[in-house]
């Protein structure tokens, strides 16, 4: 599991998208990394070195393209960085795309319910 800096920047963003409740607040963190970091499948394989982006203060600081597990890094620190969900609200998971590659996301417990949270494929939904 990547280590996490609580920077000024990803307090601030992270306390910009705290909603109303937990659910409100996984929506606007869905929200934020969905319209902020590009998914284009080719440069999954043209921009390589995107794959090893782990700084997730740098990594705020701009709009563009990153792959599911780098974008799910910044959804994990944002949403924790919010106060209301802990570690324990998540759970990462890894799979094995019918085109052969490897893909992440979480699911994110909110109260009794599980949602399904793929920013990189645009899905949230309730499992």
């Amino acid at each position: 599991r990547t280590k996490i800096k609580m920077t000024r920047r990803v307090r601030e963003v992270a306390g910009k998208l705290k909603g109303r409740n937990k659910e409100h607040t996984l929506r606007n963190v869905f929200e934020y990394v969905s319209n902020n970091y590009s998914s284009e499948k080719p440069l999954l394989f043209m921009l390589l070195h995107k794959h090893l982006y782990y700084d997730v203060d740098r990594i705020l600081r701009k709009k563009q393209f990153l792959p599911c597990h780098v974008q799910s890094l910044v959804f994990r620190a944002l949403l924790l960085a919010t106060g209301k969900f802990s570690e324990k609200d998540l759970e990462k998971k890894i799979v094995m795309t019918k085109f052969g590659v490897i893909h992440q996301f979480y699911l994110v417990r909110v109260g009794k319910k599980i949602f399904k949270v793929d920013s990189f494929f645009e899905v949230m939904e309730e499992k």
